[in-house]
């Protein structure tokens, strides 16, 4: 989160009757803090959150050491190059680790890191898509999350082109399958599954469509030339309402 400037008291710490020296929660120049004792940190924009341990290990989740809501030009490109915005960047809490040189996608739900994606933009630096946290095993929504329908898509990327459609919720799989676990979820909230995977997994996409009809969920497939995150706007209203 750039530079440590100062040191305060952890709210979280103090509730659970600790932090006595009042001195726990880092504070960095670009506005986040961290607590590198109970793992609460606030990131630059002023969202908080506790970091969740998801292994059986002692290893709790927390974002990379020195990550920053400023992008340089080279990652903002890159990001531009798939047509998210500034508010996109913005509203999905995309930061930049130095340390690692990767786009950093935090996996914040109900207050609580879940994970995160590192996503290169160097070709020298591999792999190009580090994660953090048993991603797989989650179920996060992004858009719309009352639609009546929701889209399943490979990449966190691509969730977030796709849910830019009006009215639509999307879910990544940070993958390529669907599992009947992840079904079955969905049908509990959502009336109608879309799968929306890329070009190379068309033969699964429709399988899995098909596995979900067996359970009694209304599905169907959106096929592409090209991965759901390249497409314009109107394209991907025009392939959801096809």
């Amino acid at each position: 989160m750039g530079t440590c400037i100062d040191h305060e008291p952890c709210p979280k710490c103090r509730k659970d009757g600790n932090d006595r020296t009042g001195n726990n929660l880092a504070r960095y120049a670009d506005g986040g803090a961290y607590c590198f004792n109970c793992g609460y940190f606030i990131l630059p924009n002023g969202i908080s959150a506790i970091s969740k341990e998801v292994q059986k290990d002692t290893n709790a989740i927390s974002l990379p050491g020195g990550v920053s809501q400023v992008l340089p030009e080279r990652a903002l490109q890159w990001l531009r190059n798939y047509s998210l915005t500034d508010h996109d960047i913005k509203l999905n809490n995309i930061l930049w680790s130095e340390y690692h040189q990767r786009i950093v996608f935090p996996i914040i739900i109900s207050g609580t890191l879940m994970g995160w994606i590192g996503r290169s933009v160097d070709p020298d630096v591999v792999p190009k898509v580090y994660t953090r946290g048993a991603l797989h095993e989650i179920t996060y929504i992004l858009g719309n999350t009352r639609a009546s329908k929701i889209i399943v898509v490979e990449d966190i990327i691509s969730a977030i082109r796709v849910s830019t459609a009006e009215g639509c919720a999307v879910s990544p799989l940070f993958g390529s399958h669907v599992s009947t676990r992840k079904m079955l979820t969905l049908r509990r909230y959502y009336d109608e599954l879309i799968i929306w995977l890329d070009k190379d997994k068309e033969k699964e996409s429709v399988k899995f469509a098909q596995k979900a009809r067996e359970f009694g969920i209304k599905a169907r497939t959106v096929i592409t030339d090209y991965d759901p995150k390249t497409y314009s706007d109107s394209e991907i209203q025009s392939f959801l309402t096809e």
